[in-house]
């Protein structure tokens, strides 16, 4: 298992952008549902918790929202994010 580094994020291609937390509906459609995700936020979890760091997790739509309470989040208030195009 490799940590997620700088090094690493830089291999993420441009159709992740601007911070790779959208859903894209053309995004990697054969990787989907496989538990990829789940396994990829946890591990990071459990590397923050190793580092003596809280993790926060930012769920910005309905499918990031499911992630997180399947890793154990609790809805803790609403929060507005802006980004410039």
């Amino acid at each position: 298992m490799r940590a997620l580094d700088a090094a690493l994020t830089r291999q993420l291609d441009a159709e992740l952008e601007p911070h790779a937390l959208q859903v894209f509906p053309t995004s990697r459609p054969a990787f989907r549902g496989l538990g990829l995700a789940t396994a990829t936020a946890a591990r990071l979890l459990r590397q923050c918790l190793d580092a003596g760091l809280t993790p926060r997790w930012s769920a910005s739509n309905p499918v990031t929202q499911r992630l997180a309470v399947r890793l154990g989040y609790r809805p803790a208030g609403v929060c507005e994010v802006l980004y410039r195009r």
